[in-house]
């Protein structure tokens, strides 16, 4: 996969926040970005389980945020898990119809076929 997720994000208050180990995230500090940075940052490390763990403790403060649902997609899609992928992109494709790069890799997704 050579495009995880397109996102904007300064990883270094981030990575202050929270430890890989336990990826755990301090809830009265964090916002929706420093989840999505870390997540980021355990997908490209091949941390996945990682991600995913900061990804649910997200969707629990953030549960409108398609950007979540899109980047648990690209983390079901990472484990092969398509099933899944597939019903998280549309997800956040109904929460936000208009974006771009979540239609793209909604369609990229759609591509491989599985």
């Amino acid at each position: 996969m050579k495009r995880i997720l397109k996102v904007s994000f300064i990883l270094i208050p981030a990575l202050a926040l929270m430890s890989c180990s336990g990826a755990a995230v301090k809830k009265e500090e964090s916002s929706f970005g420093d989840y999505a940075a870390y997540s980021l940052y355990c997908l490209q490390q091949n941390m996945t389980e990682d991600a995913l763990v900061v990804l649910r403790e997200a969707e629990q403060k953030y549960p409108r945020k398609a950007e979540l649902y899109n980047n648990l997609a690209v983390c079901y899609e990472k484990k092969g898990e398509y099933a899944l992928a597939g019903e998280y992109y549309q997800k956040a494709l109904s929460l936000s119809p208009s974006s771009t790069h979540i239609r793209k890799n909604y369609e990229r997704f759609k591509t491989l076929g599985k």
